[in-house]
């Protein structure tokens, strides 16, 4: 992280892209979508835990797990799921 702030990468625009998303109502412990020609699904695998960096600076961290398929740009969302 020390690397991104010194080389100045910070604040520095990223390419604009569109991710859709397969709502979950009610779970924050799975997220779904496509991104870039890619199905990804995540799911936390523990409760988060506060860091502490320094007397100033801390934060929660969570863990997850990422399976990613690659399946094209021309696929949508709805026709994986079949809705």
């Amino acid at each position: 992280m020390a690397a991104w702030f010194a080389d100045g990468s910070v604040g520095v625009s990223a390419p604009k892209r569109t991710d859709d998303y397969l709502l979950l109502p009610g779970c924050s412990t799975t997220s779904v979508k496509l991104r870039e020609g890619r199905f990804e699904v995540k799911v936390i695998t523990g409760e988060a835990v506060l860091v502490r960096w320094s007397d100033q600076v801390a934060g929660k961290r969570d863990t997850w797990v990422k399976w990613s398929r690659e399946i094209g740009e021309r696929h949508a969302l709805r026709e994986l799921t079949g809705g």
